[in-house]
C-alpha cells in the first residue's frame, strides 16, 4: 500500500526543486549503467553460441558480476534517492 502512495505521487514531483542535488546524476547514471547491462547481456548471449572454454566462461563471470553489481547498486540508490524525494509529498495515516 506505501509503494502504491509513492507511484502516485511521481507525478507530482515535476517541477519541484530537488532536495538531493545528485539527483539528475543518479538518474543518468542508472539509465547509462541499465543500458550497459542491456548491452552485457546481449554480448553474453552472443559469445554463449561460440565455441568456448573456461577462460570464457571466466570473462564472462568476471564482465556480468562487475555490470551486474553496478546494475544493481545502481538502482538502489536511485529508489533511495527517489523516495527521499516522494517522502514529503506522501502522507501517511498512522492506524490507531
Amino acid at each position: 500500500m506505501r509503494a502504491l502512495k509513492y507511484v502516485h505521487a511521481i507525478p507530482r514531483l515535476k517541477g519541484r526543486p530537488r532536495r538531493n542535488p545528485d539527483y539528475k546524476l543518479g538518474l543518468t547514471l542508472t539509465a547509462e549503467i541499465t543500458i550497459v547491462q542491456m548491452l552485457i547481456a546481449v554480448w553474453i548471449m552472443r559469445a554463449l553460441e561460440l565455441p568456448h572454454n573456461s577462460v570464457t566462461y571466466w570473462n564472462i563471470v568476471f564482465w556480468e558480476s562487475i555490470v551486474g553489481g553496478l546494475f544493481l547498486l545502481s538502482w538502489v540508490t536511485f529508489i533511495q534517492m527517489l523516495i527521499s524525494e516522494l517522502r514529503p509529498l506522501v502522507e501517511f495515516r498512522i492506524a490507531q
